[in-house]
């Protein structure tokens, strides 16, 4: 047996020109300079290759879903993952009939995201699934909500945003609020879903639905309400790209419609080892 044995020291001076020395430095690079296993060239440019007494880590794939459920077989060597979950978008709120006054919906609510570091036993094959936008809900109803995003089933979750409920026909000028954003799932971090857009009737034949709202952390805005017309304006649906909005309400004065759809949710798994 073969064996190569260093003894800690500093950085040391800057070998002959074309060479580079491997050392055992005993300060190396990062907060607190833990020792580490490092070269340095004829030039002085230490490369870092690993620490000792800390555990390093290095980026080796990201993986996104953006639709359905199976199983994710983890990278050989990896040692830790960080898996980000974001819920469904909920459905926006659908328009009321009547025979000659308003109805509005409000927006469907965002997904909320959720956020953990996996590592030890946890780094298996694991079930995901990634929650469905709001869907269903019927002409003049309220919005269908918009499903979980889910990592090994209750590990990691990222809430759906609630569906836009309606304003019943009338000609007053009034207001509905949307759906609720995801709220607070599970993970070392989360953060709920924005609340869907308020829906206004301005007077007997007026009003406009309320926009669909943002996930979190997305940023992009989900389907459009509609404005009162007679015979009436489904709302409109979130956009392919928009993961985790929310659908936007109806507008109607003579017939039903029901709110836009919300988008599918999101999973995002970067494999480290």
């Amino acid at each position: 047996m073969s064996r190569l044995r260093q003894t800690k020291i500093s950085t040391p001076s800057n070998p002959p020109t074309n060479t580079e020395e491997l050392h055992y430095n005993s300060a190396g690079p990062g907060y607190n300079t833990p020792p580490a296993l490092c070269a340095v060239d004829e030039s002085g440019n230490v490369a870092m290759l690993g620490h000792f007494a800390v555990t390093d880590y290095r980026f080796v794939k990201r993986t996104v879903y953006t639709s359905g459920a199976a199983n994710h077989t983890p990278q050989n060597g990896t040692r830790m993952m960080l898996v980000q979950c974001i819920g469904g978008g909920g459905q926006g709120g659908g328009a009321a009939t009547s025979s000659s006054t308003a109805s509005v919906g409000g927006g469907g609510g965002g997904g909320g995201w959720a956020q953990k570091a996996i590592t030890g036993a946890g780094i298996k094959v694991t079930a995901y699934a990634v929650g469905a936008g709001g869907s269903g809900g019927a002409a003049g109803a309220t919005g269908g909500n918009g499903a979980d995003s889910t990592w090994d089933t209750t590990v990691v979750v990222g809430k759906g945003g609630s569906g836009g409920p309606v304003l019943a026909a009338g000609s007053t000028v009034a207001d509905q609020i949307g759906g609720a954003g995801g709220v607070a799932g599970t993970g070392d971090a989360t953060v709920a879903g924005s609340a869907g857009e308020t829906g206004w009737r301005m007077s007997l034949t007026s009003g406009m639905g309320g926009d669909g709202g943002p996930a979190a952390f997305i940023g992009v805005g989900g389907g459009q309400g509609r404005a009162v017309i007679s015979g009436g304006s489904a709302g409109g649906a979130s956009a392919a790209a928009a993961y985790g909005s929310g659908g936007g309400g109806a507008g109607t004065i003579t017939t039903s419609q029901a709110g836009g759809n919300g988008q599918t949710g999101l999973i995002i798994v970067d494999e480290f080892a």
